[in-house]
């Protein structure tokens, strides 16, 4: 896995919500979830064009506390490097780990296959296997043992798989940095 450069630039109260995803385009889907995580659903909402972070977190009755709370979410975001690869974030390791225990999967691999869906992007499948074939290649990652298909490395790179517990559900989400870059 490939880490690339932190960045300089910060979110800061004023930014229009729109105008952040798209400073932000490889750190999106995880800049939305922390918005919607917290009851910000003016997330895909016209008045994202314009309203700011601060008007919307007003808006939704939240206080300035919560408005610190949420840009201190999202500039962490911001300061997580790039990655090529897969990686698994801290939370989501500690729940594949917790799983592998409480059904007696130990030695386990962890498979991510891909379910191409033709459109803008693929969605990701997760499933518990014993043994790796000829054709398949391991990454370790946090102590939990990744294992895909050789031919889906270039679709998996950037690929990051977090755990969310959340209004929005619960579950492990996928968010692909280089998803733009996969589309035809």
């Amino acid at each position: 896995m490939k880490k690339i450069e932190k960045r300089k630039q910060k979110i800061v109260k004023e930014m229009p919500i729109g105008e952040i995803f798209n400073k932000f385009p490889s750190k999106a889907m995880k800049l939305a979830d922390v918005m919607l995580g917290e009851g910000l659903n003016c997330v895909g909402c016209g008045a994202s064009n314009f309203e700011s972070l601060e008007q919307g977190i007003i808006g939704h009755g939240m206080g300035k506390d919560k408005l610190n709370e949420i840009l201190k979410k999202l500039n962490y975001i911001l300061d997580e490097p790039d990655i090529e690869g897969v990686v698994l974030t801290d939370f989501a390791a500690e729940k594949i780990k917790q799983i592998i225990n409480d059904e007696g999967k130990v030695g386990s691999y962890l498979k991510i296959g891909i379910v191409e869906d033709g459109g803008a992007g693929n969605k990701y499948k997760l499933n518990f296997v014993d043994e790796k074939k000829n054709n398949e290649d391991v990454l370790e990652c946090k102590g939990v043992k990744l294992i895909y298909g050789k031919e889906m490395k270039e679709k998996l790179d950037g690929v990051e798989i977090d755990y969310v517990e959340g209004t929005q559900g619960t579950g492990f989400r996928f968010s692909n940095s280089n998803a733009s870059k996969l589309c035809g």
